[in-house]
């Protein structure tokens, strides 16, 4: 519980830090994962950025960026949410995916001051819908102790995104 308290005060400390990059390395191992292993060989460079991309922000509940994203995500509405929900069916990519979950329900608690705020349950919703568990604490830890919790998401994100990119993350 320390751990929140501080978070809940005026500085940004470490953790809270350390949790946005957590996000970022997770989402950009996600999208590599699915580049890489699910749709480069089917689909080719060009058409692989966007089912990686449309799939990832499926899994987000967030928007294209882009008016050739959004585009494509109105083309293949239907069969981007089929693989949305398969991924509960990789283990590798679900395990992310329950990560991503974990740290973005934690990110929003500390943000919001409400652990049970809209976005947060949208996001326990989502991970419903698509059949993906999210961890709990010790589940990820084996302890309530959040400072653990949010350095072995540190952890965890940053081995998935260099296996799965080939880069080196630094959190």
């Amino acid at each position: 519980m320390g751990l929140f308290k501080n978070l809940f005060g005026s500085k940004k400390p470490n953790e809270l830090e350390i949790i946005e990059k957590s996000i970022e390395f997770l989402r950009l191992g996600i999208f590599s994962y699915l580049y890489n292993n699910k749709y480069i060989a089917k689909y080719g460079e060009r058409e692989a950025t966007f089912w990686a991309a449309a799939v990832m922000n499926t899994l987000i509940m967030e928007d294209a960026t882009n008016d050739d994203g959004k585009q494509f995500y109105c083309k293949y509405k239907d069969e981007i949410l089929e693989e949305a929900q398969l991924v509960h069916k990789d283990l590798e990519l679900s395990s992310a995916a329950s990560y991503l979950y974990a740290a973005q329900t934690i990110y929003i608690a500390v943000i919001t001051k409400d652990p049970f705020s809209k976005r947060a349950q949208e996001i326990g919703e989502q991970a419903t819908h698509l059949g993906i568990y999210i961890p709990n604490t010790y589940d990820i830890c084996g302890s309530n102790d959040m400072t653990q919790v949010v350095y072995r998401i540190a952890e965890f994100s940053k081995e998935f995104l260099e296996k799965h990119s080939g880069k080196k993350g630094q959190i």
